[in-house]
Order: C-alpha cells, then structure tokens, then sequence
C-alpha cells in the first residue's frame, strides 16, 4: 500500500514513513474524495478570508479519510459552506483550520438540523429574504 497525500493544488504524491493517509493503489475513488474535499475547503477559506488554507497535506489528508469514511462527499461539502457561514466565537478564535471543522462537525450537523430553512439553497432564502434572518 502506497501513502499518499493531496496538496491544495490537488497533486497526490507518495510518502515514506508514519505520516500520510494509507489509501492503497486500487482506491482511487478515495484518492478523488479527499482532494475534492480539501478543495472545497481551500475554496470556502479563501472566499472567506481573501487567501489560500494553509494546509498541511499528511494531517489534512488523514482527517479528511477519517470523515470520508463516515460521510459523503455531498455532506461534506454542505457542511464545510454551513461551517464558514457560522459565526461561533470559538471557531474563530481557533483559526478556521480542517482540524476545527472536524471537531466542530456535530455543531455544524446541529445547527442544520435545527434550521428548518436549511435544506433550501441560499438563492432560495435570498428570494424570499431569509438569507441572514438567523443573525
């Protein structure tokens, strides 16, 4: 099994040792998941704050095979929009990092379940005015 670890410019590469995330040469998928994922993520960071997510390719890479394994790719990506939409002081205070969103994770699912308005898209709760009516 070969370990691999994606880079913000979505280039997988190998590495020796304890670090990366063991994913195996025949799971590509899995490969695609995670740099879709810290994609998504890099995306949303730099939307919000004007400047590429410092990532740290081994660790994000193993937290984001941590939640693949659990969630869909579709959750994931919801929930990392819902993330940087919260306005949590202690998210803030801890830097927004992959890490945060991970432990955060049951804030994030909790505070969409308790939405009733969440399942629409934003253009929808644009249209009829709700967009910020949680602030």
């Amino acid at each position: 099994m070969a370990l691999v670890c994606v880079t913000r410019y979505g280039a997988a590469f190998a590495i020796q040792g304890s670090k990366g995330v063991e994913i195996g040469e025949s799971n590509s998928h899995m490969a695609h998941s995670i740099k879709a994922l810290l994609s998504h993520y890099d995306a949303a960071f730099e939307q919000k704050f004007g400047a590429r997510y410092p990532i740290s390719p081994a660790k994000d890479a193993a937290l984001a095979k941590q939640l693949l394994a659990r969630y869909t790719l579709e959750q994931l990506t919801g929930w990392v929009d819902q993330f940087f939409a919260l306005e949590d002081a202690w998210i803030e205070q801890s830097g927004y990092s992959f890490g945060v969103f991970k432990s955060q994770l049951g804030k994030v699912i909790a505070a969409k379940k308790a939405d009733p308005l969440a399942k629409l898209p934003e253009w929808q709760r644009r249209s009829i005015g709700l967009a910020t009516w949680r602030k």
